[in-house]
């Protein structure tokens, strides 16, 4: 009967930081992802799309961390888990995958571009 109670407990627990991450976590759309940006300090600005699509055009200060690289998450590892996190692709399905991999991983505060570069574009916002 402990050993339930005691396995009870830490699936809430888990639950409850997973509520939790949920939280700080949004996939959001182009232009509350750039206001976004300009209002929080010291974030990170990740362009998890291949080298090719980054050198064809990138968010200013973006790093590319290939998503689909065999050492994106080595890369990942070494990034700050604290600070604000913004992450975009092509099109929102990378950088969605991408931000599910490094909640898991403790960051605390991601933002994914719903759309990804391509909806940016299409605001004529600048690279």
């Amino acid at each position: 009967m402990k050993n339930l109670l005691g396995i009870l407990v830490l699936l809430i627990s888990c639950m409850a930081c997973q509520v939790n991450n949920a939280q700080n976590n949004q996939t959001i759309d182009v232009a509350k992802y750039r206001e976004t940006m300009n209002i929080k300090k010291d974030i990170q600005l990740i362009d998890v799309r291949t080298e090719e699509e980054y050198n064809s055009g990138h968010l200013k200060n973006a790093v590319n961390i290939n998503y689909n690289a065999n050492d994106f998450k080595d890369k990942i590892g070494k990034l700050d888990k604290s600070k604000p996190t913004f992450i975009y692709c092509l099109s929102g399905g990378r950088s969605a995958s991408a931000m599910l991999d490094m909640s898991s991983n403790g960051f605390k505060e991601l933002y994914n571009m719903k759309g990804g570069i391509l909806q940016w574009k299409a605001k004529s916002f600048p690279l």
